[in-house]
């Protein structure tokens, strides 16, 4: 005779509390999950809920519904998981599943027939160069942009353009929000100001300024890509409305105590590249993507100075920036055993072309991240040690040319934006003598005449 059966649950549920669980899943086959009143429920149209056991010792709960958004959040216990993924269950359960996006094949197809759309009005463009207006070139590239949609022309941008560019994987998350927003449901022949102000109105309650303003500079070059590269007559409406304002540059420097703050918190850390990479970029001024694509081929601890090449600067220039004794220290803890023990021409180019830091920009984030959280240091991102080291070479004494070396800009406006001079310094530097020797100095004049009763005399400063 068969076993008497569970009466917490259905089958279904049984069944799948013992499948094998996967990487860092907390499998719902423990004995206190069976016996929890409202199991989690499996069967199709019903949300699945899961319990992941995270590295750092948090618990991330993960409910799923076949045409919802999967909703994740992180907790402290695994008490708090479980009751936010049972309340989001009952949610999900009676919620009306949104309208799915078109498949990735559908957009495909889209992004086919636009392609040969495209081909053919450049087609009709050049032909109409030559014969004149009111030819079939033309009234065919109207058609068109009457009839292709932003959310077309973004994905071809997104094949053809985004690619060539520095910062295309930042660009794949900008095309991504543009294509959730209802804009990109419009003709682009018939988008207008009015359009491009109510979506910047709408994202600027959402994100930020400087978020709305680097979409807002995607969309501008958009249209002028449209305009003069694939022959659609249409207008630049980003180029008629009003620009987001600018964001106020950030002007955060190290303060008294947290650079030994952090320096702890790097002890207590199990990533050994973070200390010297926080050193590095206060001493060199190097940014975070240019330390982490730095080779060893690159470093010259010999005369000194770190050579940039041009491929993984933001300006595409090539520079040098000398080492400071402190950063030589740094990286010669870093130095790989290959390479200690060798001399110049036995070094392998293997050895050499081997990143000085060997870790991923996301690895670097995450652990910056963390070590800031632990350091108990508030708004401090890696890039304010740009402006730390920028504003400590002033503070030197290097003049404006020798600093605009070491950086990397191009241009006044930008290296006055990451100069910022501690008011403390230069109280310091406009300090006065002492009011009785300043007295001694001015009571008597050259002539020997007395003149330390008389009131200053006004300047005036007309011929």
């Amino acid at each position: 005779m068969s076993p008497t059966k569970s009466v917490s649950a259905p089958l279904p549920l049984q069944s799948a509390l013992k499948r094998p669980s996967r990487r860092g899943l907390v499998a719902l086959n423990q004995p206190r999950w069976q016996a929890a009143p409202e199991p989690y429920s499996v069967w199709s149209g019903r949300p699945v809920a899961s319990i992941t056991k995270r590295p750092w010792g948090g618990w991330q709960a993960r409910v799923r519904l076949n045409g919802h958004s999967t909703k994740t959040k992180t907790f402290t216990t695994r008490s708090e998981a479980v009751a936010w993924a049972r309340t989001t269950e009952q949610a999900l359960a009676t919620e009306t599943p949104a309208r799915r996006k078109p498949k990735s094949s559908q957009a495909l197809s889209c992004y086919q027939n636009l392609h040969h759309a495209f081909r053919g009005c450049r087609v009709g463009a050049d032909h109409r160069a030559g014969s004149g207006h009111g030819d079939p070139g033309e009234a065919e590239a109207k058609e068109l942009a009457g009839v292709v949609l932003l959310r077309q022309a973004l994905l071809r941008y997104q094949d053809e353009i985004t690619p060539h560019k520095r910062g295309a994987r930042i660009e794949h998350y900008i095309i991504r929000g543009l294509l959730k927003d209802p804009i990109a449901d419009l003709p682009i022949g018939k988008i207008t100001a009015v359009d491009v102000t109510a979506w910047r109105n709408r994202r600027l309650k959402k994100v930020q300024s400087g978020t709305v303003l680097r979409a807002w500079n995607l969309l501008h070059h958009l249209f002028e890509v449209a305009r003069r590269e694939w022959g659609l007559p249409v207008d630049n409406p980003a180029h008629i409305a009003r620009r987001p304002k600018p964001p106020i540059p950030r002007d955060r420097r190290l303060r008294d105590g947290e650079l030994a703050a952090l320096d702890a918190a790097c002890d207590a850390t199990r990533s050994p590249w973070l200390k010297p990479l926080i050193y590095l970029a206060i001493d060199t001024a190097m940014r975070k993507g240019e330390l982490l694509l730095m080779k060893w081929s690159d470093v010259n601890l010999a005369d000194g100075h770190i050579l940039i090449p041009a491929v993984n600067t933001k300006t595409s220039k090539a520079r040098t920036v000398p080492l400071s004794p402190r950063a030589r220290e740094n990286l010669e803890r870093l130095i790989p055993p290959e390479l200690k023990h060798e001399t110049t021409s036995q070094k392998s180019a293997a050895a050499l072309n081997k990143r000085v830091f060997p870790i991923t920009p996301n690895a670097a984030k995450l652990a910056w991240q963390r070590t800031v959280k632990r350091a108990n240091i508030q708004n401090l991102h890696f890039h304010d040690l740009r402006h730390e080291a920028t504003s400590r070479f002033f503070e030197m004494g290097l003049d404006t040319m020798e600093v605009a070396a070491i950086t990397g800009h191009e241009t006044l406006q930008m290296l006055k934006r990451y100069t910022h001079i501690k008011t403390r310094r230069l109280v310091d530097r406009m300090a006065w003598p002492d009011d009785a020797s300043r007295a001694a100095k001015t009571a008597k004049a050259p002539d020997g005449s007395d003149h330390s009763n008389e009131e200053p005399r006004e300047v005036s400063l007309s011929r």
